[in-house]
C-alpha cells in the first residue's frame, strides 16, 4: 500500500515498501501519482537496481479511460454493444494496436498491445520513465537491474514499460513483476517479452 502525503513535491509514506531508497511519484506522467520510483543503492561499483512501481485504477475517470471493456465499448457504441453484452453475446477482446508504434495493423503476427494500455503509457509517462531511467542508467557503472511492477491497469502498463525498456536500455537486464494482470498484448507481443526473458 502506497500512501501519499500531502506535501510538494508529493512524498511517498513507505506502507509495504522496502525501507531502502527514497521513493518518489514519477512526475509528469498525465495519471496523478501512478508511478513510484527508487534506486536501491549496490555496495561498490556494481550499479543500482532501479524500480518502477505503477498502481492499478484509482479513479472512475481512470476506469472510463482505461478499462479494457470501456475502450471497447466507447469504439462499438454504434453498434448497440451494451445490448448485446446485457443479452449475454461475448465481448470480443478490445481492440489493440501494433507495437511500438500504436499504428492499427491487421496482421496477429506482428506484436499488438491493447490500445488502452498504449494510451496510457505512450506520450507524457514514457517521457517521465526515460527522464527518470535515462541519467541513472547511463552514469558511471550503469544500472545492475531495472525492476518493473504493477497492479491491474498498471500491470499491463508495466508490460509495456518492459517492452521499452528492454529496447532502449538493452545492456541493462529487466525484470518484470505483476499481479492481476489483464493481458497486455497478442501472442506476439508476449514472445517479445519472452525472448527478452523479463
Amino acid at each position: 500500500v502506497i500512501a501519499v502525503q500531502q506535501s510538494t513535491p508529493p512524498v511517498f509514506e513507505s506502507k509495504g515498501l522496502p525501507a531502502w531508497g527514497d521513493w518518489s511519484a514519477l512526475p509528469n506522467t498525465g495519471l496523478d501519482f501512478f508511478a513510484a520510483v527508487a534506486e536501491q543503492k549496490a555496495p561498490k561499483d556494481t550499479g543500482a537496481t532501479l524500480f518502477l512501481v505503477f498502481r492499478g485504477t484509482a479513479t472512475s475517470q481512470e476506469l472510463a479511460q482505461n478499462d479494457l471493456a470501456a475502450g471497447y465499448l466507447r469504439q462499438h457504441a454504434s453498434v448497440g454493444i451494451r445490448r448485446l453484452l446485457n443479452a449475454g453475446v461475448p465481448m470480443p477482446y478490445p481492440p489493440q494496436v501494433g507495437w511500438p508504434t500504436g499504428a492499427p495493423d491487421a496482421s496477429n503476427q506482428l506484436p499488438k498491445v491493447s490500445a488502452a494500455f498504449f494510451e496510457t503509457f505512450h506520450g507524457p509517462l514514457r517521457d517521465a520513465v526515460d527522464a527518470w531511467l535515462g541519467p541513472r542508467v547511463n552514469k558511471g557503472g550503469g544500472a545492475a537491474e531495472i525492476v518493473v511492477c504493477g497492479h491491474s491497469l498498471g500491470a499491463g502498463v508495466a508490460c509495456l514499460c518492459v517492452a521499452h525498456c528492454v529496447e532502449k536500455y538493452a545492456a541493462t537486464p529487466v525484470s518484470l513483476i505483476t499481479a492481476a494482470t489483464p493481458k497486455p498484448g497478442n501472442a506476439a507481443f508476449r514472445a517479445l517479452l519472452e525472448r527478452a526473458r523479463c
